[in-house]
């Protein structure tokens, strides 16, 4: 059983970390397109297109749900494990549906994603969306398969913590129940 947890230890944090760096990529990339979006002088008096915040926010709550699994991993945390599988399988779901909808319609991430009268943006983007085989829909399937390996590796590391807590609360009783019994019997022979 012990192999098992490391391993289980050593993929959740494996895979954890890969997705905590992907979701510091992703804040960099979105504030970068933050700061060149209010630094051009063309584009400083719009307002930012709405992929700007969805990647920051994105980013920031796949790196919360990665840090609460490396924090549980570590420190065998239960709470924390819990906390970063629920979290992550609400990220999961968003991400395989921006995945089919980016197979299935990829104009739908144009009509959502940049201003209604934003021509530039939706230059920009058609490359990126037109072939979803190219670029993001690839991408985004990498990423979901690896959260879903690493949800699964916390996952069963929240369970094997899980059993080992209740097994040494069994041997604690155990070995806690004829310390009792002995010590009620020598004070009822000393008294």
């Amino acid at each position: 059983m012990g192999v098992i947890r490391s391993s289980c230890r050593c993929a959740a944090e494996f895979f954890s970390t890969i997705l905590l760096v992907c979701a510091f990529a992703l804040m960099g990339f979105g504030g970068f397109f933050l700061y060149k979006w209010r630094s051009d002088p063309v584009t400083e008096p719009l307002p930012p297109p709405n992929y700007v915040y969805l990647v920051l926010g994105f980013g920031a709550a796949l790196a919360f749900a990665n840090v609460l699994s490396l924090c549980g991993a570590c420190c065998r945390t239960r709470c924390c494990l819990g906390m970063s599988v629920c979290l992550s399988f609400i990220l999961l779901i968003a991400q395989l549906a921006l995945v089919i909808v980016i197979f299935v319609d990829p104009s739908a991430i144009d009509q959502q994603v940049c201003p209604a009268d934003d021509a530039s943006c939706l230059e920009k983007l058609y490359p990126l969306f037109k072939d979803p085989a190219q670029h993001a829909g690839i991408l985004l399937s990498v990423v979901c398969t690896v959260q879903i390996m690493a949800m699964c590796s916390v996952h069963c590391l929240k369970d094997m913590e899980g059993m080992k807590q209740r097994r040494d609360e069994e041997e604690g009783e155990a070995i806690d129940r004829p310390l009792r019994e002995e010590d009620w019997q020598e004070r009822q022979g000393g008294g």
